[in-house]
């Protein structure tokens, strides 16, 4: 592997300040199963703002053939060495992409071969039996503040595997195609050779299921699920525009789930509560998903969205169940840490985060009423708030400068 390290100095969150952005990716990839690499080639259209460069993240075992512009090679830098700059992407390396001068938002072109024979983690995979892969890879070129970009994605694999992923899939001779007409900030590959896709929905959101070795006798409860906990949140957030979920179970062993926009993807064998729960937790995620995920204002994607589920548990399923719920929290929370600018690569983040986050919910529940609590919850979501100041000083507009005092404690203690 080709490794260049140049002397540009950057800050990688330096897209926070001045808005750079990743607009669109326009890319062909083309998997050898067998050899485990993917040979990938397309264009991305970079909003540089008014920086000398941009900053990315690459799966580290990358060889780069070229990146240019309209026939002009880009100085770039490629770090392999240093420890990755995005906690979600543990084998990531860095990329700087320098900007020729006097550009702004360009088309830059791209080509390089990734070599995924260490790919590991929860939601990633290059095997024989089940390919998956995203943002956590870091296949494409990341900006991680790049929330709202398009995409269209050409895959070329093995003939004997089926292809979905996070967008609309179609077919063009022997490519698949995965359209992303609608604002994402992921663009994931599924792959396997005996990949399903049926057609569930038949409630208030259209659902395709995408799955592998799942039982057949199990679908109609994940179809019944998905539309509950759909209908539910509508009930208290509000309706989505264009409802639509895909849901991918992952047929490897271990648990949990991630979501994307109309995406879910989560790991199961068989229905349970546990991929009820599951459901609950990520479908959620379509309301509460604003905050920097690599902060700890990540506390308001997760904590809403895991007493999101709770809330669901309780009206729908049974406060038996809540109940058990709470207090297995309790339980684990004992000790935990503050949320209030705790580490995000922290071992304790989960805890705090997830289940401190969601007890702290349940007593503002309790403070201010069911009916006011919802209420109060549409109002974060019409604001589209994304950060804790900004979410403290709203409790404070709408409610009282007391509640936001205790909400403040709450977070820091």
């Amino acid at each position: 592997m080709r490794t260049i390290i140049s002397s540009t100095l950057f800050v990688f969150f330096v897209s926070l300040v001045y808005g750079q952005e990743i607009k669109h990716y326009n890319l062909n990839v083309d998997f050898d199963v067998s050899k485990k690499t993917i040979d990938v080639a397309g264009t991305i259209d970079i909003d540089f703002q008014e920086q000398d460069s941009v900053n990315l993240v690459l799966w580290k075992n990358t060889d780069i053939t070229d990146i240019y512009v309209k026939n002009k090679n880009i100085e770039y830098s490629f770090d392999t060495i240093c420890k990755s700059p995005n906690y979600y992407i543990p084998n990531g390396g860095s990329l700087t992409i320098k900007k020729i001068k006097n550009m702004k938002t360009e088309t830059i072109h791209l080509s390089y071969k990734c070599d995924m024979r260490n790919v590991s983690g929860w939601a990633n995979s290059f095997s024989e039996d089940w390919i998956e892969l995203g943002y956590y890879t870091a296949w494409y070129p990341v900006h991680d503040k790049s929330k709202k970009f398009t995409s269209n994605i050409r895959v070329s694999i093995d003939k004997e595997y089926q292809v979905s992923g996070s967008g609309i899939i179609t077919r063009d001779g022997d490519d698949w195609l995965i359209s992303h007409n609608w604002q994402i900030f992921d663009n994931v590959i599924i792959a396997a050779k005996d990949l399903k896709t049926i057609d569930i929905g038949d409630g208030a959101i259209g659902v395709d299921l995408v799955y592998s070795k799942f039982p057949e006798k199990d679908l109609d409860s994940v179809a019944i699920v998905c539309n509950e906990v759909y209908e539910f949140y509508s009930s208290i957030y509000g309706p989505i525009e264009n409802p639509y979920l895909k849901f991918v179970i992952n047929p490897l062993k271990g648990g949990g789930g991630y979501s994307r926009t109309k995406f879910v993807s989560f790991k199961a064998s068989e229905f349970n509560s546990y991929l009820k729960g599951g459901i609950a937790h990520e479908m959620a995620h379509f309301w509460w998903n604003k905050a920097d995920a690599t902060t700890w204002e990540d506390w308001l994607n997760e904590a809403f969205a895991e007493y999101s589920k709770l809330l669901y548990l309780r009206e729908k399923v049974s406060r038996e169940a809540y109940d058990k719920e709470i207090l297995q929290f309790k339980e684990w929370t004992k000790n935990a840490l503050p949320i209030w600018e705790i580490d995000r690569d922290s071992p304790d983040a989960y805890t705090a985060l997830y289940n401190k986050g969601s007890l702290i919910l349940m007593e503002f529940e309790q403070k201010l009423g069911t009916e006011d609590f919802y209420k109060f919850l549409r109002i974060v979501l019409k604001k589209e708030i994304n950060n804790t100041e900004d979410f403290l000083n709203l409790v404070e507009a709408e409610l009282s400068i007391e509640d936001k005092n205790w909400f403040e404690n709450k977070l820091k203690s």
